[in-house]
């Protein structure tokens, strides 16, 4: 499934698949979620799908495994702003530039390049986003990855040597 509309991706952040119809990307990366959940597991996938002519996606993607039940996505991404958590969170960007996405097990966290219009008059404009310098990051806390932006990214490689 790509995504092609604001309102689709809305739902896609939203919304939990099944295994036979969930969206397919290139993983690069997954971390087990640390949980006292006895009957499964939760997984962190990081996974790169080239959208378009235009731009690209880095996503982070829930794999959820309970007994023989497979699944994708889980209300786990919550941010001070919103309400309500997310299932997954997408970062869209040009085609023309790299997006860092990376999970850093020593520390429990998902760093990542925070993402801006290079005017602003180009905001909502993906194409024309890219990295600003600094970086934002998803910290695991008991339950669900809070949003942290503009962190510092040198204690999280530190820790990991």
């Amino acid at each position: 499934m790509k995504l092609t509309e604001t309102t689709e991706l809305d739902k896609f952040l939203n919304k939990q698949f099944s295994s036979e119809k969930w969206c397919g990307a290139v993983y690069y990366g997954i971390a087990e979620m640390p949980s006292k959940r006895s009957s499964g597991k939760q997984y962190a996938l990081l996974a790169f799908q080239g959208h378009d002519a235009l731009t690209n996606k880095k996503i982070v993607e829930i794999l959820n495994i309970e007994n023989k039940d497979v699944s994708f996505g889980a209300n786990v991404f919550e941010f001070a702003e919103k309400t309500k958590p997310m299932k997954r969170y997408v970062l869209e960007y040009s085609d023309q530039i790299a997006c860092a996405l990376r999970y850093y097990g020593k520390s429990n966290a998902i760093v990542f390049d925070h993402l801006a219009p290079r005017d602003p008059a180009f905001e909502g404009f993906y194409p024309e986003y890219g990295p600003d310098g600094s970086n934002d990051a998803f910290i695991w806390n008991k339950k669900k990855w809070v949003y942290a932006p503009a962190i510092p990214v040198a204690p999280f490689v530190e820790k990991e040597k």
